[in-house]
């Protein structure tokens, strides 16, 4: 019987070739269960999170806790460990919750938020007052209250066009902020949206804005231009108290509510209202006060100019 070496050479190396490959997936498996590593995704070590699971135990998502950067920029992740970032939440310190970028080093200037992440938790960068800017992506649905609280480096903000509301507090104490652009969906500016942003020059109020709260823009010393458009409905207490550069106000003859003092401490406002012009001393002729509240002892009833 004659044998061809030719052959069996051929068959004995594909044979090895496959012992090769299982033994190398056993090996890798084998590796990662040793060192207990999910992934070897880099960013791992920088951010501390947790995955977002589904009612019947799926995991759709993460939500970065913590993130222990100080460089210059940061540019968060749209995945970790193979998952979508959706969320930037919080951890608890004690009795408090901390946001991811609550009073982040000082080196952290610039941060970007990437497209994916639909919600950012409140006070998530509070109190950091070196980042002069961040980016927010047009997925974001949910901007927490406080999101950017005492920011005092934030010069400039773009909001999203899927953002409905400011819940309050939103850039208290940006006292860098010189332009906020509102999206045009925009249905609510709550309290403190931007009080103390000292920088705030201008501001256009979307169309869709039915009230703007109590204190929403007081002091705001250099805001001089405000713009209003027909669809508002109130405008809260003191919404613009100690807005001094304030001058020429039009309110739409839609607002049916103006609360107390909205323009206290404005004094060269001319405040013109459904056909009438008021100077500081005669708003409280389109002030809506309460049942029994009486008028200031200084406040005479004024006429048309």
């Amino acid at each position: 019987m004659l044998i061809n070496f030719a052959k069996l050479q051929k068959r004995m190396n594909r044979n090895m070739e496959k012992k090769y490959k299982q033994l190398t997936a056993l090996f890798a498996a084998a590796s990662l269960i040793l060192c207990g590593c999910k992934s070897s995704d880099p960013m791992e070590k920088y951010y501390t999170f947790e995955e977002i699971t589904s009612a019947a135990g799926e995991v759709s998502g993460i939500t970065i806790i913590g993130c222990s950067l100080d460089t210059q920029e940061i540019r968060i992740p749209s995945a970790i460990s193979g998952k979508r970032v959706i969320k930037l939440g919080s951890y608890k310190n004690g009795d408090n919750y901390i946001g991811v970028f609550e009073g982040c080093p000082s080196t952290v200037e610039r941060i970007a938020v990437p497209e994916g992440v639909e919600e950012i938790e409140g006070e998530t960068f509070a109190n950091s007052i070196s980042i002069e800017s961040v980016s927010l992506p047009e997925s974001l649905v949910y901007l927490g209250p406080s999101v950017f609280y005492y920011c005092e480096g934030l010069t400039e903000i773009t909001i999203p066009e899927n953002i409905t509301e400011l819940l309050g507090c939103d850039f208290m104490g940006c006292k860098s902020l010189e332009r906020a652009y509102l999206p045009v969906g925009l249905k609510k500016i709550g309290q403190l949206s931007f009080a103390e942003c000292e920088r705030l020059d201008k501001i256009n109020i979307p169309s869709n804005v039915g009230n703007i709260e109590t204190y929403a823009f007081s002091g705001c010393t250099s805001l001089s231009e405000i713009t209003m458009q027909e669809g508002l409905l109130s405008i809260g207490e003191m919404a613009f108290d100690g807005c001094e550069s304030l001058t020429d106000v039009t309110i739409p003859d839609s607002v049916e509510t103006i609360g107390r003092d909205a323009f206290n401490g404005c004094f060269d406002i001319q405040v013109y209202y459904r056909g009438m012009t008021y100077d500081y001393t005669r708003l409280y002729d389109i002030y809506t006060l309460e049942e029994g509240e009486e008028l200031p002892l200084w406040f005479t009833p004024g006429s048309e100019e």
